[in-house]
Formats: C-alpha cells, sequence, structure tokens
C-alpha cells in the first residue's frame, strides 16, 4: 500500500521535473501495533514556471568558447616587456633600433674587410641589403638618407646630410669589397657618378647636375669630390682619358687652399667654394678632415703637387700637438679636440704620403690606442666618451692604408669586430649605436611596468639618471633630448641620424623626428612619475619653466600658414623657419605637456593656460579635410594611412581637449572605417584610440587582431614589427599592444553548472579581446552574490575558475542571482550580471505507527548536502484525515529541528471507528508547493463488547 501511495506521489504533477531514487521498507505487523516506515530521496529541479528573473538584468548561463591560439598573445607581451627589462639588467640600456644606411654597411664592410673580419659577417645578407635599395626605375641607389638630401631646403636649416652622390658610391665601395660588383652595371655607375660633376666649379655636387637645380646643390664638397673620386678608381676608370675634367679637379682643389701668408689656417683646405654658405661636415674648416680629402683625391690622380704643398705642411704640422702625442682637428680652440682621434688616425698617414718626419709615430700610436671604448671602438674625442661608426672607420681607414694596423694585437682587433656588433640592426647596419636608447622605448617600458605593477622590477635609479642626463636646459631651452646614454650624451653628431634631423620640404621623406623637443619632455616628464622620480627632478629643476618655454614654442606669425601650431621647442629665429619647423604631432605633444604640468603644478586646467586657443584652431581647421563620405586630418608631410589615422587621432584629442570638436562625427567614424588595416597594428592601435576617444562604436575583427600578434612579433628579436609584412620595427608597439590589452573593452563569456543547494557553483570565466584572449593575473575576476559574498576565481588555462558551495537558504532556490566583476588593479573593467539555475536533493524517513485508537505519525526531513545534510527551512507537515471517504480534520505537525535535520510529529487519537485515510503533506520551505509525502489507510473498528461473566459453579 505505502509503495503505491509513494508512485502516486512521484507521479504528481507538480513533480513532473524530479530525479527520484527512494526505497520503501515493508510493511509489518508487531503485536498489535501496525507500522508503515519510508524512505524517499528527490533530486527537486524548478519547472520553467518556477524561475522568476529580470532577464534584462541578468544573462543565462552560454557555451564557452575555447581560444584559437590558448595564451599566446599574453605571452608574447610577457616575453617582449621581461626580454626589455632583462636587456637593460644585462647591458644598462635599451638597445635601439635605427635606421640602417648604405653609408653605415659601407663603413662595416670596409673595416671589417680591413682587419679580416669579413668572415664574422653574413655577406650573402648584407649583399642582399645592398641590392635591395638599387631602384630600377632610376638606375640608382636610394635609401632613406638619399631621400632626406634631395629633400633639402636652403631656406631652412642645412646640415651635412649623406647626399645621393654619396650613398651610390657606398654601395659601389660596399659591393666592390665584397666581390660582388658583377651584380650591377659599372659603366652606367661611372656616367651616373659623371653626372654629378659640375663642370662650373670642377667638383662633384651630391646629385646629377642640372641647371634647374637650386643653389645649394651645384655646389661641389671636397667629403662628395673624394668619395666620387674614389669611387670611379675602384670601377676601373681609365683617368687618361679624361684630362679636361682632371684640369677642372685640381683647379677646383687648389682653389679651396687658404692662400694668404700670415693668415692663422694658411695652407689648410676649406670644403667647398662658398666657404660658409653649404655645409657636408659640422667641422669648422680649414680642419684636418677637409685637407685630408683634398690630399687623398689628388693623390688618386697622382697629382698632389698641384697644391701648395709648403703651405700646407705648415699648416699640417700646427695641428700636431707633440706634447699629447695627437693632432687636433683644427687651429680654433673651441673645436680642436672634436674627432681629435680621427685626425690624429689622418695625421699619420698624411704624414707617411708626405714623408714628414715631426712626427712621434709610437706616441699617435699610443693615443689611438689610449681612446678606444669598452667595446673595442674609436671614440670621437679624447676628452669624451661619445662614439659613433664614422670614428672607427676613419681611424681603420687611415691605418688600413699606410699598414699600421699591425701595430694593435690580434685580441684588440677582434674585439673591434666585437664591438661593431653595437651598429647591428635586424636589417642591416646604422650610423649610430644602439646604446643611444631613445626617450620613446625608455617611456614605452616604464609605462607598461606601470600598468602592470611592475615598477620594482625597473632599475629606478639609472633610468632616472639617464632621463636626467637627456635634460636640456639654458637661456633658450627647457626640454630633452630625444635620446639618452648609459655613459655620456651625444649633443653634436657628426653623421646626423635620420631619427633626429628631418629639416628639409618633407615632399620625399616622412620625417619629421628632431634631436629634442616636446615629446621627449612629456614622455620623460611621465615617466619620472611613473617610477616616482618626479618630485627628485623637481628639486632641481623648475618645471614651471619647462611650461613656460612650451607656452612660448606657439608659432604666432599670422602671414604664415602654420599660425596657431607649435614648434618642437621654442626658438627665436626667423618667421619662415618657425613657420617650416610646426607640425601636428610636436602640437600634440605640446599640448599634453601643458595639460600635464598645469595639472602637477596645480595652475588650473588646459584651458586657463596662456596660449591662443582660437589661433591653434585655426591651424588645425586648415589642415582638415572633408569629402561627401569622409574627414581626417591631412599632415603637411609625406605620409600614408596610418599617418593620417595617427594625426586625426592627435587632432581629436587637442581638440576635445580644449573644447572645441565640432567635427561631422558621420563622417569621421566612415574615414576610420576605411583606413583600418588588419595586417598592421599602428592602423589598428590609432583607429582603437579613435574609437575609445570618440565613442565611434566601432566594431573590429577580433580574431584577426588576434592572430596577427604571432605574425609581427619576432621571437629571435624579441620585438614586433609594425606589420605582417615584417619591414620595419617599432619599439614602442610594445605599450600599443598592453593599452589595447589592458584599456580595451572586454568581452566576457561564462559557464557554469546547475548546482544542488549545499554543493558547490561551478564557474568557468573566459575573457577576451582585441589583443587578449587570456589575461592571467594582469587581472581580477570575481563572484558577487548576496548569499555567497565575494569570491575570487583563480586563472586556470584560458579561464578563470572557482567552485563555491551554495548555502541552503531560500534566496538561492530556484535561482543563484550572482555579478561577474572583472577588475584591473582596483578599477572596474566591466561586469556581468548571471543567475543560474539551481536544485537540491530532499531526503525524507516517515513513520506510522497505529495502536488501537491511537496513531503516532513521525517525519524527518534533510537537504543533503556535500558535506552531509541540512534541516529543512520554514518547513511543515499537516495531515488530512479522512474517515469513510470523508475529510474529518486537519492538523499540522509538531516541529522540532537541529542544524542537521528538522522533525515532525502528531499524535492522533480516532474519535470512533470506520475507514481512515491519512494523507500527509509536506512544505519543504523551497518549493513555492505543498506536496504529498505519504497516504497511509487504517481500518479502525471498535473493541467487541467483553463476554458476559460465567455462572459461578454450582
Amino acid at each position: 500500500m505505502a509503495l503505491q501511495y509513494i508512485m502516486r506521489t512521484l507521479n504528481n504533477k507538480s513533480f513532473n521535473h524530479w530525479k527520484k531514487n527512494y526505497m520503501i521498507l515493508p510493511v509489518f505487523l508487531l503485536f498489535f501495533m501496525i507500522i508503515n516506515v519510508g524512505i524517499i530521496s528527490l533530486s527537486i529541479t524548478p519547472t520553467e514556471s518556477a524561475i522568476e528573473t529580470d532577464e534584462t538584468n541578468y544573462d543565462f548561463n552560454e557555451k564557452l568558447k575555447a581560444s584559437g591560439s590558448e595564451h599566446r598573445n599574453r605571452e608574447i607581451i610577457e616575453e617582449l616587456l621581461n626580454a626589455k627589462l632583462q636587456n637593460y639588467s644585462d647591458l644598462g640600456y635599451f638597445p635601439q633600433y635605427y635606421e640602417p644606411s648604405l653609408q653605415a654597411i659601407y663603413y662595416i664592410v670596409s673595416v671589417l674587410s680591413a682587419i679580416n673580419g669579413l668572415n664574422d659577417v653574413n655577406i650573402s645578407r648584407i649583399t642582399d641589403f645592398v641590392m635591395d635599395h638599387y631602384d630600377s626605375d632610376t638606375d640608382m641607389f636610394i635609401d632613406e638618407y638619399a631621400l632626406r638630401y634631395l629633400d633639402t631646403d636652403d631656406n631652412q636649416l642645412i646640415y651635412p646630410y649623406t647626399s645621393l652622390l654619396q650613398v651610390n658610391c657606398y654601395a659601389i665601395l660596399t659591393l666592390n669589397l665584397l666581390n660582388k660588383i658583377d651584380l650591377i652595371d659599372t659603366q652606367a655607375f661611372i656616367d651616373f657618378i659623371w653626372s654629378c660633376f659640375n663642370y662650373e666649379y670642377g667638383g662633384f655636387i651630391g646629385q646629377p647636375y642640372s641647371a634647374d637645380l637650386e643653389s645649394y646643390f651645384k655646389v661641389p664638397a671636397l667629403d662628395t669630390h673624394y668619395f666620387a673620386m674614389l669611387t670611379l678608381d675602384s670601377l676601373g676608370l681609365s683617368w687618361g682619358d679624361y684630362n679636361t675634367e682632371i684640369d677642372l679637379i685640381t683647379q677646383f682643389i687648389e682653389s679651396l687652399q687658404v692662400d694668404t701668408i700670415g693668415y692663422p689656417t694658411f695652407g689648410g683646405f676649406y670644403n667647398d667654394p662658398s666657404l660658409y654658405s653649404v655645409e657636408t661636415t659640422n667641422l669648422k674648416e680649414p680642419n684636418m678632415h677637409t685637407s685630408y680629402y683634398a690630399l687623398k683625391s689628388l693623390k688618386i690622380i697622382n697629382l698632389e703637387e698641384v697644391i701648395d704643398l709648403d703651405g700646407f705642411m705648415q699648416f699640417f704640422s700646427s695641428l700636431y700637438k707633440e706634447e699629447l702625442g695627437c693632432f687636433v682637428s683644427s687651429k680654433y680652440e673651441n673645436a680642436r679636440n672634436f674627432t681629435n682621434v680621427a685626425a690624429t688616425a689622418m695625421g699619420i698617414e698624411i704624414s707617411q704620403i708626405m714623408e714628414w718626419d715631426g712626427l712621434n709615430e709610437s706616441n699617435a700610436i699610443s693615443f689611438l690606442r689610449d681612446n678606444r671604448n669598452r667595446l673595442g671602438l674609436w671614440k670621437t674625442s679624447s676628452d669624451k666618451e661619445a662614439y659613433e661608426l664614422i670614428d672607427t672607420y676613419q681611424v681603420v681607414r687611415s691605418l688600413y692604408d699606410i699598414n699600421l694596423l699591425s701595430e694593435f694585437t690580434s685580441q684588440e682587433l677582434n674585439d673591434t669586430v666585437e664591438g661593431l656588433e653595437v651598429f647591428k640592426q635586424y636589417n642591416g647596419y646604422s650610423i649610430i649605436s644602439k646604446e643611444f636608447n631613445t626617450i620613446d622605448q625608455m617611456h614605452t617600458v616604464i609605462r607598461v611596468c606601470k600598468m602592470f605593477e611592475r615598477i620594482p622590477d625597473l632599475e629606478i635609479g639609472s633610468l632616472y639618471n639617464q632621463l636626467v642626463a637627456a635634460y636640456k636646459e639654458g637661456i633658450y631651452f627647457e626640454t630633452f633630448y630625444y635620446y639618452s646614454h648609459p655613459e655620456e650624451l651625444i649633443k653634436s653628431f657628426r653623421t646626423y641620424p635620420f631619427e633626429y634631423f628631418s629639416w628639409g620640404r618633407h615632399e620625399l621623406s616622412g620625417g619629421i623626428g628632431r634631436t629634442f623637443g616636446h615629446k621627449a619632455t612629456y614622455k620623460a616628464l611621465i615617466s619620472m612619475l611613473d617610477m616616482y622620480k618626479l618630485d627628485d627632478f623637481q628639486i632641481g629643476h623648475d618645471l614651471s619653466l619647462i611650461l613656460e618655454k612650451v607656452l612660448g614654442s606657439q608659432f604666432l606669425d599670422s602671414n604664415y600658414e602654420n599660425y596657431g601650431g607649435f614648434m618642437p621647442y621654442a626658438v627665436d629665429t626667423d618667421p619662415a623657419l618657425q613657420n617650416s619647423m610646426v607640425f601636428l604631432e610636436h602640437t600634440y605633444y605640446a599640448i599634453r605637456s601643458i595639460e600635464f604640468l598645469a595639472d602637477y603644478l596645480e595652475l588650473g586646467n588646459l584651458t586657463s593656460q596662456a596660449f591662443d586657443k582660437d589661433a591653434l584652431n585655426a591651424y588645425i581647421n586648415g589642415n582638415i579635410v572633408e569629402t561627401p563620405e569622409e574627414l581626417y586630418y591631412e599632415p603637411n608631410y609625406l605620409t600614408d594611412d596610418v599617418g593620417r589615422l595617427k594625426n586625426t587621432y592627435y587632432m581629436l584629442y587637442i581638440l576635445n581637449a580644449t573644447a572645441s570638436c565640432t567635427i561631422n562625427m558621420t563622417k569621421l567614424t566612415e574615414f576610420v572605417n576605411n583606413s583600418i588595416d588588419y595586417q598592421n597594428i599602428e592602423s589598428v592601435y590609432y583607429c582603437f584610440k579613435l574609437n575609445t576617444l570618440m565613442d565611434l562604436g566601432l566594431e573590429f575583427d577580433v580574431l584577426t587582431v588576434q592572430d596577427m600578434i604571432p605574425q609581427i612579433y619576432d621571437h629571435g628579436l624579441m620585438d614586433c614589427f609594425t606589420s605582417v609584412s615584417k619591414e620595419e620595427i617599432d619599439q614602442t608597439i610594445l605599450l600599443m599592444l598592453v593599452e589595447m590589452a589592458l584599456q580595451g573593452e572586454m568581452m566576457m563569456v561564462y559557464e557554469t553548472n546547475s548546482p544542488s543547494l549545499g554543493y558547490p557553483l561551478s564557474i568557468n570565466v573566459s575573457l577576451s579581446n582585441m589583443i587578449l584572449n587570456s589575461f592571467g593575473s594582469y587581472i581580477t575576476v570575481k563572484y558577487e552574490s548576496e548569499s555567497v559574498g565575494t569570491n575570487t576565481l583563480s586563472p586556470y588555462g584560458s579561464y578563470y575558475h572557482a567552485d563555491i558551495i551554495i548555502p541552503v537558504e531560500k534566496i538561492n532556490y530556484p535561482m543563484l542571482n550572482g555579478t561577474i566583476k572583472v577588475f584591473l588593479s582596483d578599477t572596474l573593467k566591466t561586469s556581468k550580471k548571471i543567475c543560474t539555475p539551481t536544485n537540491y536533493t530532499l531526503e525524507t524517513e516517515y513513520s506510522a505507527i497505529k495502536d488501537n485508537n491511537e496513531t503516532r505519525f513521525y517525519v524527518k526531513g534533510t537537504i543533503k548536502t556535500e558535506s552531509g545534510t541540512s534541516k529543512l527551512l520554514s518547513s511543515n507537515v499537516s495531515i488530512d484525515v479522512y474517515r469513510n471517504g470523508i475529510l474529518e480534520d486537519k492538523r499540522d505537525f509538531d516541529i522540532a529541528e537541529t542544524e542537521k535535520y528538522t522533525e515532525f510529529t502528531l499524535e492522533y487519537t480516532l474519535p470512533d471507528h470506520g475507514n481512515y485515510t491519512f494523507k500527509v503533506y509536506l512544505t519543504d520551505g523551497l518549493s513555492k508547493e505543498t506536496s504529498l509525502l505519504f497516504t497511509d489507510n487504517y481500518e479502525y473498528s471498535a473493541p467487541a463488547d467483553p463476554p458476559p461473566p460465567l455462572p459461578p459453579p454450582p
């Protein structure tokens, strides 16, 4: 009978989703008592109608998708940062990539050839580098330095830029040293070199001569002239076929010699006929270098005697300082020691050529030995530690030409070969050392460490000292150089690296770099602040003066097109020159510097500072391009789509910062959508920055961006290329990646089980954005709920995971409501409310003991948990008593409970005989429904009258 009641209960509609496991004890009769006992275990899952939640606020369980590339992008970022930190720990600087050049390649090959070190380089790769710069359209070699030279504007500052002719000479001389001259048409290049000959002056200029050239380009210079003659000679030119040109050459060189007797520099040579208007070296003339080029040019054609040799020797001998064992570069007091190391090597060579006996050669060699640095390379000057590749090239060249390299041991020369590695780049060699780490790269590493809370991992003292060393202060300047060095900063380059010298028309070359300026200032100050060292810097430097100089760099001559923009630094000079210095990037970093300093010094907000906002807006609006479909900023220099995106971001930042932004958002959004290049990380970065700044609502192709990161990363170089074509490395990409990784919008996917109360909620959370599909310890993920409190999920593979015991509480059934929160440090990045269906396992025991008209009912109820059992909550057991099919009575059981279980008891006295049916109902406190627990039947008959007493015995 009890079995029938139980089965009927389990088939009841209100339990149609229960999972059942039950056991019935048999009914048996003991003496006069009837005992009915049962045990039921029920796993209760809510019906759909029982789930009530606001679906606009809560998300239901999603399918968690595994990351395609697991944690690769996170590992790349960590590897990049760790490699840079390790490099600094080992070297004292962040190795810097510089633009490779044909000039540097020639210097390297020339030095290695002279000291038998060519076996230590990959000749095939060097050859490929040279030939990759051959332009078949013009039949010339062209690199960035050649383009910069061709971009020269003689209305601006003119620096000694390497000319187009020199670049081609370096390429040809390199191929000759490598025995690869057969790769080019030698006669075509002979013709090209002669096309650069200016018959008016009798010397070689930097490019093919044309009457239409600007006057600056028409002036020949001795250094260019020398390399042209050297290259022609290496190509096997028959000089006897060029008598007319030889006569003009000798006249040209002779005309450059100072012939005024009694003049301090009598006998020396100027570098060019213009004397001062054209400079191809940064040395005061006459000097050892110009005189060397004059003599060596004549020696190629064996005509040294055409000059005043006595006068030359008078000048030459005056440069020798026997007491120092060296030659100085110039007779001018303030220029004597600059380049005196190379000048000494040249002086030794000239002494042999001219058979001059006034030299103590042994002392001069000792001087050269003493002025090698720790790398085995020669310094620029004996009183400085600075060095460039040209210094070692010029020393080795002279010693090789007169067979004096044997004065140095094989170990010393091996050290030189190894030392040249500091000029080696991933795709060639550069003219300056990678020891000159940029403020850009220092800022990148420091900022990333700040974002990852790894500032203690930095060598703060050393980095701070390098930043302070980069500070340029004085009457006219309060700014920072764009580079620094662990030992000594070069403040006067000999070879003018492309990254820091970019004066010109900007029609062929897109570089706008300077040696110092606002960009370096802003990044240096931010870096000091991140390392908690800005207050130390402030002790010895007046930050208000820096702010004053930045404010003073706004160009405010309304007669020029760049009126209202900012120069890279404040300079009082010709307005036309000032106008040529104004670019939006300089303006952007000026605004960032003003904004930062005003805030740090508590001087008010940006718009309260003393600069002309209307003029600034006029400058910006003058370069905005608006078509029927798009709107963007077109900078006033050669650029590409990435450059336009970057400058458009600069424009909008400034307009927003000055509360002046009224642009057409639809057209801007169209421009950004049309410009994004998923093969170029810089393009993606500036689209990301624009989207964040302007809230454009762009939908990025996240998977494509994630897949791009391993493609641009080079594990061997421990750096990233700007695009998947791997043509150019940008060492600030690390910061770009981290910004997008930590500041970008996160996408969250989660999955949970459907837990039973008293058992664990198992939750997995997967996070991704356009860079990362795994964040590791970068971020903290928490699950918060009213009943379970705050729980931190642990990184587990690509997910974050936690097992959280769900308390047996009414609030947790039928849905557990909670929130997943994601934090970066203490900043909430994203959150998602979720609700998880729950169930519970109800276990009951019952018994019904009938003794005549007395019936004792007993029910024990528990909720099964992982650790055992729990009592029922706000529960109740009631009984309906039927007699002869008619409801006779209703009663509630008495309740007694412990932490582990709840007991219900009832003693019921039958009022009269009849057929009784007992229906016992349970309300367990969790489910909203009252359920029939069991049914029991009992036929109660009144006891028969006792028989009459027996009669007494007779």
